[in-house]
């Protein structure tokens, strides 16, 4: 049986026929169902396009677009120029000299008072600390040199009643008043080493404070005041003990989080193998839970992982029969084979294999032997395969409905490669219908729910029984009308 054209099928969409060739492509549309879905999806191609091409601008804007082109970039120019302009006029004031002295003369004012000022500040703050000093020295020496003048008095004086009369004054010598200062001096700074010895951090921290003098031993003259301990080995010790424990303990926490981390990344999988018939590796082949939705596709030597869970698996593949395999949640690895799909008669291979494309052609229904060779050509299958599978993973990556939409349109074009008779093409359908329907779930409009209901049903007239047609069935439902 032949089939209609594409010429003849886009004649017929625009009713371009006469009366007797429209009546006899009906009467065809009406028994064949491969030219019923392309006409189907030449309507909903026909439809898509009518939508993006309402707005045509015609040839007259297109011939008057340089020309406005050239004046937008002129107005622009103008613009910039103006604003550049409008600018500069804040800066005008330094043209003129007069100001700039003006300007120079009082900035040079407003530092030489800030100066004054600071210098000022600083003369009275060193004064008053002069005075300070001064008053506090006055206070503590005349006490000191009281309670010490009577000791040396006393000492001093003759024993026996030589004591002096009165009319005479007792008047201390130079080595008493020496020994005077020098026990002032010592007792300053040993004042100064208690308050610092009390504010020192050592103490605090578990060091032991200086011991004091006793109170009836009296200072060397100039002696040095003892040093005070600054080293705390006891708090040393115990912090550095504490660093390291603490430190242990997170290093142990991390490894057990590490090690609970991969055990359930190891658990939490279901991993398999795809392979054909003849135990070669199959690359690219989705495998799918039915469950869920999730999917995946096979690695260059048939391997893949899922999610873990129970249930079924749906394993696809490009000119191969569609399998589903039940997956349990033991993380038994698992082994799927696929058989190749027969066109018409004749096996995927004993197709690539053929080398005679007349007699393909004819058993194939093909109108010559260069069409046939054409669709026969598995090269060019092969990339386009590819170049959808990188898309259709992309997008899984993105889940940007955009993504989807490029990669139906690749699966779109893998069908058209494929022949349009027999199942060989089914998988390709059912990718680019998921892809879809993946797009109007994820930025749901009016045109991505016709693209993907039109997808669905064209692999639902082609694929009644098979263990993908529930999936897609499932996928029209949920479809708007």
């Amino acid at each position: 049986m032949n089939h209609l054209t594409p010429d003849q099928l886009q004649a017929r969409y625009d009713d371009r026929l006469d009366a007797r060739t429209r009546d006899a492509a009906d009467r065809h549309l009406e028994s064949c169902e491969a030219c019923r879905s392309a006409m189907a999806e030449l309507a909903a191609s026909d439809a898509m396009l009518r939508e993006v091409l309402t707005h045509e601008p015609g040839d007259a804007y297109f011939e008057s677009f340089p020309a406005r082109v050239e004046d937008r970039l002129r107005a622009a120019g103008l613009r910039g120029a103006q604003s550049h302009h409008e600018e500069g006029r804040w800066l005008d004031w330094l043209r003129s000299p007069r100001r700039v002295a003006w300007v120079s003369g009082a900035a040079v004012v407003v530092v030489g008072a800030a100066l004054v000022l600071i210098t000022s500040r600083e003369d009275r703050m060193s004064s008053l600390d002069n005075a300070v000093l001064r008053e506090r020295s006055a206070q503590i020496a005349p006490q000191s040199a009281r309670s010490e003048s009577k000791d040396d008095v006393s000492a001093s004086a003759p024993v026996g009643g030589d004591a002096p009369s009165g009319n005479e004054v007792a008047v201390p010598p130079s080595s008493v008043r020496l020994d005077q200062d020098r026990r002032t001096v010592a007792s300053k700074s040993e004042r100064a080493e208690k308050e610092r010895a009390e504010t020192q951090p050592s103490v605090l921290m578990g060091a032991k404070p200086a011991e004091e003098p006793p109170a009836n031993s009296s200072p060397a003259p100039f002696a040095t005041p003892p040093p005070v301990s600054v080293v705390a080995p006891s708090a040393d010790a115990t912090l550095e003990q504490r660093s390291e424990s603490l430190a242990e303990v997170a290093r142990e926490s991390v490894a057990k989080s590490a090690r609970q981390k991969s055990a359930l990344t190891t658990s939490a999988q279901v991993c398999g193998h795809v392979e054909d018939s003849d135990g070669r590796p199959l690359r690219g082949a989705v495998v799918t839970r039915v469950s869920s939705g999730a999917s995946t596709t096979t690695a260059a030597d048939g391997g893949f992982c899922l999610p873990s869970g129970s249930g079924e698996l749906s394993v696809m593949a490009i000119g191969y029969q569609a399998a589903r395999i039940r997956a349990d949640e033991n993380g038994e690895a698992l082994a799927v084979s696929l058989k190749s799909v027969d066109v018409l008669g004749q096996s995927r291979t004993a197709l690539g294999r053929e080398g005679a494309a007349g007699a393909v052609a004819p058993s194939m229904g093909f109108r010559s032997a260069d069409e046939a060779v054409t669709l026969r050509d598995s090269d060019r299958v092969a990339q386009l395969t590819a170049a959808a599978q990188s898309l259709a993973a992309r997008a899984a990556r993105s889940r940007d409905a955009a993504s989807y939409d490029s990669t139906a349109a690749a699966w779109s074009e893998v069908v058209a490669a494929l022949p349009t008779v027999g199942a060989s093409s089914n998988p390709a359908r059912l990718q680019s219908a998921e892809a879809r329907f993946q797009a109007w779930r994820l930025a749901p409009t009016r045109i991505r729910a016709r693209l993907a209901r039109t997808a669905l049903e064209s692999y639902l007239a082609r694929d009644h029984s098979s263990s993908a047609a529930a999936s897609a069935r499932a996928m029209l439902e949920q479809l708007p009308r």
